[in-house]
């Protein structure tokens, strides 16, 4: 059990780092991103292109990198451009419209046949118990826990911090007080895209794999970041751990093995009832 606990490690540092993106972007501009995998993959896919065509491995990762955060920035204009003052349902299910959109584009960009993804960290970093962990399940995790430590401190320590959640919370009134809300919003789509670009190649470069079902990594991205209620980076990346964990557990058990890819509706199902549910006795009180 440890093995299959230790091989889903991977998948949940992956899962805990959408999850990053997700809050970071719910916080600077209260819209929850259901594109937010979409657009990882549309990197990776660039990515994976590039280096089959016989770009260095490193020059076609920094060209994929930068394909989703110009992707992620342009979806987020088009928030910006026509949905500045809608409420957060609106906002978030124009990025569905992205979701499917950028899934059709990449079908006539790439084909719907799976592909490799190459990585140079698929080595072994250590042993676990007898148990080799390898080294993009070792960057993933320490990059979750340190995208959640300076993130946290940006929000709640720094004058860029307390400007982006004004222009979340009062955008009319921070551009009364000069604050740039259209600049800063930007910055928050780039760097969302340039994470999730990271997440799903990571996650990606242990199987070969279709561009609808990287989009999809959406699902475990939401769950974890309703484990903190779309507010707490850190239980954030606890929800995305777990998940993966869990995950991995389920995929190594002969009972639970056809059903492991259905864990990530399951839990983003049990939080929102639990969620419901803290609500209701929120209002009963």
């Amino acid at each position: 059990m440890l093995e299959h606990a230790v091989a889903g490690l991977a998948p949940g540092g992956g899962y805990a780092l959408l999850a990053l993106a997700l809050v970071m972007t719910f916080q600077a501009t209260r819209t929850v991103n259901f594109a937010v995998a979409a657009t990882g993959a549309f990197g990776t896919f660039l990515f994976a292109a590039a280096a089959g065509a016989g770009v260095p491995y490193w020059t076609a990762l920094a060209l994929g990198v930068l394909c989703g955060a110009a992707t992620s920035v342009l979806l987020g204009g088009i928030l910006v451009l026509w949905f500045d003052r809608s409420d957060v349902g609106t906002r978030s299910v124009v990025t569905i419209a992205q979701l499917i959109s950028t899934t059709a584009l990449a079908g006539l960009l790439f084909g719907g046949d799976p592909r490799p993804v190459p990585s140079r960290l698929d080595g072994r970093a250590f042993s676990l118990a007898g148990t080799v962990v390898s080294q993009a399940t070792v960057v993933l995790l320490v990059l979750s826990v340190l995208v959640a430590a300076g993130a946290g401190a940006l929000f709640a320590r720094t004058l860029l911090g307390r400007r982006l959640t004004a222009v979340s919370e009062r955008p009319q009134t921070a551009e009364l007080l000069g604050i740039r809300s259209r600049r800063y919003g930007t910055w928050v789509w780039a760097v969302s895209g340039a994470f999730s670009v990271v997440a799903v190649t990571l996650i990606s470069t242990s199987s070969t794999t279709n561009f609808p079902s990287l989009a999809l990594l959406v699902v475990p991205g939401l769950a974890a970041a309703l484990f903190g209620l779309f507010q707490s980076l850190v239980w954030a990346v606890v929800g995305g751990v777990v998940l993966g964990v869990l995950q991995g557990v389920a995929a190594g058990t002969a009972q639970l093995a056809a059903y492991s890819t259905t864990a990530p509706f399951f839990a983003l199902l049990v939080i929102l009832l639990f969620a419901q549910r803290g609500q209701r006795w929120e209002d009963a009180r």
